[in-house]
């Protein structure tokens, strides 16, 4: 995710912690609220301090992951000195799953800490964000009652639907090493949504679905594929609706963060929840269904995004999106279409 600042506060005794993290590079900011509350939930994430996104995960977890309890059984590897101070350390790995090291000094203090998470425990998406590398600033000392305060998102979870406003025939894209024939457990974008996550990220294939949805839209919800234990696509933190926001959060003052409001500006990204999925042939609202989707292309991402279009989406923020978004849909549809393909993994 490039260079950045995390903050940790704990509060191990109450069952607590913090972790507040913050990636310029990535336009991106995290706020990890780990510990028991009254929700029942362990885990309270929030994405760029707009949306919550709730996890339940048992504390022991938590506390083994986040809160230093894999020192527990960490193997000692060396002593050492880190910025001039003498420090102890250690490194433990659970397979498949996370991976820790961190150097302690004679207080107890980690002076380097870093942590791997395994896309098959987190999702591709997340282990970047759950991957890093730390060197201590500053010690912040005690931590203050207020630091543990759930966000504003978090303690108005869970948001209202959408007023209902009809079903929505659209199209939506995913960028992503694995096509699945339907959105379903995934996070996907309209045109406008995905040409510029597009452009921050880089797969082998571009999917393109065409989708009917109920436009009572929920929270979106984060979606990952979790191959760890067979979970498979899994969406937290939504309901049986889709979800709907804006391009990276970015709210810009729109009530519900643009839940339902018109996104034109900066495009939608959406969550299609397994649960809300109509069985095939159903209409959309059949019992209680909320979406229905089809693959319809398969484009080489490299066609799609070529390079005159990369020049494009480094300057887009500045000249504006709209060229942007008309570009990459010409090209979605001039591009070949790969199904069916022995070389698609689908």
């Amino acid at each position: 995710m490039g260079p950045g600042e995390i903050d940790f506060y704990y509060d191990l005794p109450n069952s607590r912690m913090v972790m507040n993290q913050h990636f310029p590079f990535a336009m991106m900011d995290w706020f990890w609220a780990l510990g028991d509350d009254a929700s029942s939930y362990t885990l309270n994430l929030t994405m760029n301090y707009s949306h919550c996104i709730p996890n339940r995960q048992s504390w022991n977890h938590t506390r083994t992951v986040y809160g230093f309890g894999w020192l527990e059984q960490a193997t000692w590897i060396e002593n050492t000195t880190v910025m001039g101070k003498h420090c102890a350390s250690y490194a433990a790995n659970s397979t498949n799953r996370f991976s820790w090291a961190a150097c302690i000094d004679d207080y107890g203090v980690p002076l380097q800490f870093s942590m791997e998470a395994d896309p098959r425990e987190v999702g591709a998406s997340m282990s970047g964000y759950l991957s890093f590398s730390l060197t201590l600033a500053r010690s912040l000392g005690p931590a203050e009652e207020e630091a543990f305060e759930p966000s504003y998102a978090c303690s108005h979870w869970p948001l209202p639907l959408c007023e209902y406003q009809g079903l929505r025939n659209f199209k939506v894209y995913r960028d992503t090493s694995v096509v699945t024939d339907t959105p379903a457990g995934q996070n996907v974008g309209d045109l406008r949504g995905q040409t510029m996550t597009a452009c921050m990220y880089s797969s082998p294939y571009i999917a393109e679905y065409e989708v009917v949805v109920n436009s009572s839209y929920g929270q979106y919800a984060l979606c990952n594929y979790i191959s760890n234990d067979d979970r498979g696509n899994v969406c937290v933190g939504g309901g049986d609706a889709v979800g709907r926001a804006p391009w990276l959060h970015i709210c810009h003052g729109k009530e519900l963060c643009g839940q339902c409001t018109n996104n034109s500006d900066s495009g939608s990204w959406f969550s299609f929840p397994v649960e809300g999925q109509c069985k095939s042939g159903a209409h959309v609202g059949t019992d209680g269904c909320t979406w229905q989707g089809r693959l319809t292309k398969i484009v080489d991402y490299h066609c799609a995004l070529g390079f005159y279009l990369k020049v494009q989406c480094a300057t887009s923020l500045v000249f504006g999106q709209d060229a942007l978004a008309a570009k990459f849909a010409a090209n979605m549809a001039e591009c070949p279409d790969m199904r069916p393909s022995e070389n698609v993994v689908v």
